[in-house]
């Protein structure tokens, strides 16, 4: 068990925009210490997500972080991930991470893992149609069968890895990081989505008019794939401590590093795609006045 005394970290919750080149989005998520020592924190993370595709998403997990004697911060968590996207679809997907954060490096690694339905029908694009053909001595009616849209959740990993350019001390109140990683998605029956990702996150652990443990951050984020092609996102977060002003207590940088935000995906990745229903062929044996053929 985790004894708890004079918590040194604190919930929050925040909020996040993140205007965009082909969709923007926008989150609230509320950061919850549940357990904690001098050195270990155990944390649930609830989040809620939406876009101007009309997609909506939530976000429930549980992760533990260490402080390590060497200056790295070790930590590991799992999310159960609900969505609705644009077609009106919902699909559920597990998330599980490990990360690694340091004074001026960071790793990451997630996996996601749709369960449940993960196909679902998205309407019909074109019905079939029907004709008749002689074959022998019989008459034979073969009706097409109708090409429908289906939308898939698409299982996948993405990893990172973090550089703070040493424009300030890393005790400083202010960190800018740089970040490179890549992603890949797919399934057995559409396009793999696999491409690169970059991020840089300029990080302010002092902000006007609120307490110590807020922070603001301001960033910008680009991305690459042959399927959704070039995508790029603004970064506004803002992160508001839930304690009073005087009960705030004073953090080193490897400290303040504990309470980070997880950093995922930010939804279920999903792909449409398109099949044919098999033909019918039936033998024709009446004809419209009922006479038999």
């Amino acid at each position: 068990a985790l004894a708890q005394s004079a918590p040194k970290w604190m919930p929050s919750i925040n909020f996040e925009a993140r205007p965009g080149t082909s969709r923007s989005l926008g989150e609230g998520d509320l950061f919850a210490p549940l357990a904690q020592t001098d050195s270990t924190l155990l944390f649930g993370n609830v989040r809620a997500r939406f876009d101007d595709a009309n997609s909506l998403e939530g976000n429930f997990g549980l992760g533990v972080r260490h402080m390590l004697a060497s200056g790295w911060n070790v930590g590991a968590y799992g999310y159960f991930d609900r969505r609705k996207t644009g077609l009106d679809n919902y699909f559920s997907q597990a998330t599980f991470g490990v990360e690694a954060l340091g004074r001026d490096f960071d790793f990451r690694a997630n996996t996601y893992l749709p369960f449940g339905e993960t196909a679902k029908d998205a309407g019909l694009v074109s019905a079939g149609g029907s004709f008749a053909s002689l074959v022998g001595t019989t008459i034979q009616m073969t009706t097409l069968g109708g090409i429908f849209r289906e939308e898939r959740a698409l299982r996948g990993f993405d990893a990172e890895i973090g550089w703070r350019v040493p424009i300030w001390s890393a005790d400083d109140s202010k960190a800018l990081r740089l970040y490179a990683g890549m992603f890949h998605f797919d399934n057995s029956v559409v396009r793999a989505v696999t491409g690169p990702r970059l991020r840089a996150e300029l990080t302010m652990y002092e902000v006007p008019h609120l307490w110590e443990g807020a922070r603001l951050t301001l960033g910008a984020e680009f991305q690459h794939d042959d399927v959704r092609g070039s995508q790029g996102f603004g970064l506004v977060r803002l992160s508001v401590p839930l304690q009073s002003p005087g009960s705030a207590v004073k953090l080193t940088a490897q400290e303040r590093r504990m309470t980070e935000r997880v950093v995922r995906d930010v939804d279920i990745v999903t792909q449409a795609s398109t099949r044919q229903a098999p033909s019918i062929v039936e033998t024709a044996t009446q004809t419209t006045g009922g006479k038999t053929i």
